[in-house]
């Protein structure tokens, strides 16, 4: 009996050891073609460092960004944060963008919801730029100004191409900071 624990314990971590390539990924609710696309590049795995959201409800919004959670989905993300796991959000998967909303008010509360979660850790990305960011061909940063800082939360960045809006700011410190890495900036 204790050697098929022992023997389950390691299945586990030779699982835990093989999705933390960055060739898994796991996927939380549904859109077919984009499932589809992701699955090309991507093995689906549960245990995998990055998490794609296909769709966040309205509740599930308000839970996380309070930092609870009210199912399976939220608590996925929750502790995928509190493991410092990627966590990509589909801008178009989140519910209360599909509305045509005359409620400035409301439509501000839910934005305020937004903000909050993603500055726990996630990342708001749209549709057509998912393939993107997974294979960190391209990661876009949406701010301001930019600063050295914005980049110390990214693994293996020599090499890798930012893609910046085209009113940001770049400081001194940063333009030499990009050069000593070799990172290279789009203004878009």
């Amino acid at each position: 009996m204790e050697n098929e624990k022992l023997i389950e314990l390691i299945k586990k971590e030779i699982e835990k050891y093989l999705s933390t390539s960055n060739n898994s990924i796991f996927i939380l609710g549904e859109d077919p073609i984009l499932e589809t696309e992701i699955k090309k590049y991507f093995s689906i795995s549960k245990t995998a460092n990055k998490i794609v959201v296909f769709s966040l409800s309205i509740p599930e919004l308000v839970a996380l960004s309070n930092g609870n959670y009210i199912n399976e989905k939220t608590e996925i993300l929750i502790k995928g944060l509190l493991e410092k796991k990627e966590i990509f959000i589909i801008y178009e998967g989140i519910e209360w963008r599909e509305f045509n909303y005359k409620n400035l008010a409301l439509a501000d509360l839910y934005l305020n919801y937004e903000k909050k979660f993603i500055s726990f850790g996630a990342i708001l990305v749209k549709k057509i730029e998912i393939l993107d960011y997974l294979n960190e061909k391209k990661i876009y940063l949406n701010k301001k100004v930019i600063t050295p800082r914005e980049f110390k939360e990214f693994k293996n960045i020599k090499n890798c191409c930012f893609v910046i809006p085209k009113n940001s700011f770049i400081t001194e410190s940063t333009k030499e900071f990009l050069e000593k890495n070799y990172i290279k900036i789009i203004k878009e």
